[in-house]
Order: structure tokens, then C-alpha cells, then sequence
């Protein structure tokens, strides 16, 4: 409780100045690799989806936080099912659709196949990806080479329900972010892409 008022006090800031957060909490639930994932409950999301819930409870009724649009964000699954040592389907531990504005998978593929999609679709929720990237340890992650003017070009033909996708940032010997990769200039240029300096502001004023 006492990270979760720390949390609140932030998003407050955030809500007096007038800002409106897309907010990812807990993400990738369905792996193994976070205290919140499926290790420490392997056979029962219930304990993901009550954390969630009370979250969202606590900070929309306590809180009085208005700002958030709340995002389901769950790993790719990569095929597996839910007797996997490390990893669940997406909707493994879904909160629910009272508790879920957007659902925003992550997905690091070079050839940026979303095999969860259909899923996705069937939950009728607006769709994003909330990270994205080149596979990890990847020869285009770590030399540069990620195409990534292929990320708009593959959401016209194959992804249409996805509405906007979080490039993931680089680090030392990982190159993810667009701007480290190959034809981003021809991504942002895409008339299918609406950049910052595209957005008309005037009718917040």
C-alpha cells in the first residue's frame, strides 16, 4: 500500500497538470520473470487479478485518479499453453473488461508476426503493442539492421485493429529503438504513421 500511494501521489501531479496516462501496470503477468507472474502462481491467476483490481479500485475511488486509461499488458505466448514451465496464453490472468481499457501485448519478433492477434481481436478491447522490437539476441538486434518501416506496413496488412505500438529503447549491445535501426525516417514518414507534430491540439484548448 505504501508503493501504491507513492505510485498515486506521482499520477496526481500528473492529473492536476492536465495529463492523461496510458497505464501499463504489472506487465507481462503471464511469464515467469517478475514477481507478479505466473512463478509465484502457476496454476491460479487469481492472485495477479486481484492485485490488479484492487489497484484500479483504490486508485479511481481513493485516489480520485480520472487521468488513467488502463492497460492489459501481457507477453506473447509464444505458442505455449497454460502447462508451460514459463509462460501463459494472454488472457491467462485477464482482470476482466471493467478493469481493462486497452490491451497492449509485447512483442519482440524481427519479422514482426503477432501470433496472438486473433486472441487479442476476441477480447474487443482497443489493441496496441506496448513494446516492440527486433528479437532479442537477435544478429538485427545487435548489429542495427531491423527494418523497421515494416512495423506500419505489417499493421495495414495483417494487424488493422492495432492502433499504436511503443518502440522499445536500445542499450548497450541490444539495438531496438527505432532510431538505432534501419529506414525509421521512412516509418514516421508513412502517411498510415501520426507523429507528435501531426496531432492537432487545438481542441484541448
Amino acid at each position: 500500500m505504501r508503493k501504491l500511494d507513492r505510485v498515486a501521489a506521482a499520477l496526481t501531479e500528473l492529473r492536476d497538470a492536465g495529463v492523461v496516462v496510458l497505464f501499463r501496470p504489472m506487465q507481462e503477468m503471464n511469464g515467469n520473470w517478475f514477481w507478479w507472474g505466473m512463478r509465484s502462481h502457476p496454476h491460479d491467476p487469481a492472485p495477479y487479478v486481484n492485485v490488479y483490481r484492487h489497484m484500479r479500485d483504490y486508485f479511481t475511488n481513493e485516489k480520485q485518479l480520472n487521468n488513467l486509461i488502463w492497460v492489459y499488458s501481457p507477453n506473447a505466448s509464444f505458442g505455449q499453453g497454460n502447462n508451460s514451465t514459463w509462460n501463459r496464453t494472454v488472457d491467462w490472468a485477464y482482470p476482466g473488461d471493467a478493469y481493462v481499457d486497452i490491451i497492449a501485448g509485447t512483442n519482440y519478433e524481427d519479422n514482426l508476426v503477432l501470433g496472438d492477434y486473433a486472441m487479442y481481436v476476441s477480447m474487443n478491447k482497443p489493441l496496441g503493442v506496448a513494446e516492440l522490437g527486433p528479437k532479442i539476441g537477435g544478429p538485427a538486434a545487435k548489429d542495427g539492421t531491423w527494418d523497421t518501416s515494416q512495423i506500419i506496413a505489417k499493421i495495414k496488412t495483417s494487424y488493422p485493429r492495432i492502433s499504436y505500438w511503443v518502440s522499445w529503447h536500445s542499450y548497450p549491445g541490444e539495438s531496438w529503438s527505432l532510431i538505432s535501426n534501419k529506414n525509421y525516417n521512412a516509418l514516421l514518414n508513412d502517411p498510415g504513421v501520426i507523429n507528435r507534430d501531426d496531432f492537432h491540439w487545438s481542441w484541448l484548448v
